[in-house]
């Protein structure tokens, strides 16, 4: 069963998959744009990335996935500081993913937030795994939908510090970090992102580090359609560096190289000059 995503605001539509409710970069530490760090020419295989943006291969092997064993629609999100606050009462400031834990708080939390939603889903279950808790939530009058609300626990991290123009991403909470960790996060968190959509991919990864930091990169490609003949492919390091002795998490884009390439009756090629 395979992952898409819709923003925050938009509700789930008919279909039984498997859907990533997406919130907008800012809350996820990311930014839409980057300062300029142009990928090395030699380095980027663009039969890859044509075939990756085009037949929506949106992660390579081993990257993070969920699914499901059967045939509902299931809706997966986090919480947010903004969730649990009435809808006449939210600013147009950037909320961040709430973390606790406790059961009892999440159970609380995942109420309120129910009840602000455009369909209230009654609370049936929760669930907890080493990252986070899940509330599970159904509508009698449509029960084929099964609500996943999350709440990330604050023992592996917490996302109040969130500063999107300072880089800050949050904390991790174990100390000290173990790299893994931090790899998880990071494929987690994009597939919660306005990323995880058509016409955007997760090339490559690496995970490096030293005695200090643990870093993890992911090679995005980004597809924009051209008017005439040739589209143009955007590639993207997105960087999440996390101190192994403080657990502080950082987030950078860099944004730089790109290509032009073209798709025709279910062949791709780049641009003859490019």
């Amino acid at each position: 069963m395979k992952a898409t995503a819709e923003t925050s605001a938009t509700s789930p539509n008919a279909g039984r998959r498997l859907l990533w409710t997406a919130v907008a970069c800012a809350t996820l530490g990311m930014s839409c744009s980057g300062s300029t760090n142009p990928v090395a020419e030699d380095s980027v295989d663009h039969d890859a990335i044509m075939r990756a943006v085009y037949f929506d291969q949106r992660t390579p092997e081993g990257f993070h996935q969920e699914s499901f064993d059967d045939e509902n629609y299931h809706v997966i999100y986090h919480i947010s500081s903004q969730d649990i606050v009435a809808p006449s009462l939210r600013t147009t400031s950037r909320g961040y993913e709430l973390c606790s834990n406790s059961t009892d708080v999440v159970t609380g939390w995942s109420e309120t937030a129910a009840a602000y939603r455009a369909v209230y889903r009654a609370f049936q279950a929760v669930n907890e795994t080493e990252e986070y808790y899940e509330v599970i939530r159904v509508n009698d009058n449509d029960s084929n939908v099964i609500e996943h609300a999350r709440v990330f626990k604050c023992s592996f991290v917490n996302r109040a510090t969130l500063d999107t123009a300072a880089g800050d991403a949050g904390n991790l909470g174990t100390l000290p970090v173990q790299p893994g960790r931090l790899e998880f996060l990071a494929q987690y968190l994009w597939l919660f992102s306005v990323y995880n959509n058509y016409g955007h991919a997760i090339i490559s990864t690496s995970l490096s580090g030293n005695s200090n930091d643990a870093e993890y990169v992911m090679l995005q490609a980004t597809l924009e359609r051209g008017k005439n003949d040739c589209d143009t492919i955007y590639l993207d390091n997105l960087t999440y560096k996390a101190g192994l002795n403080d657990g502080a998490l950082r987030f950078k884009q860099h944004s730089g190289g790109s290509f032009r390439s073209r798709f025709d009756n279910g062949t791709y090629s780049k641009c003859a000059d490019d």
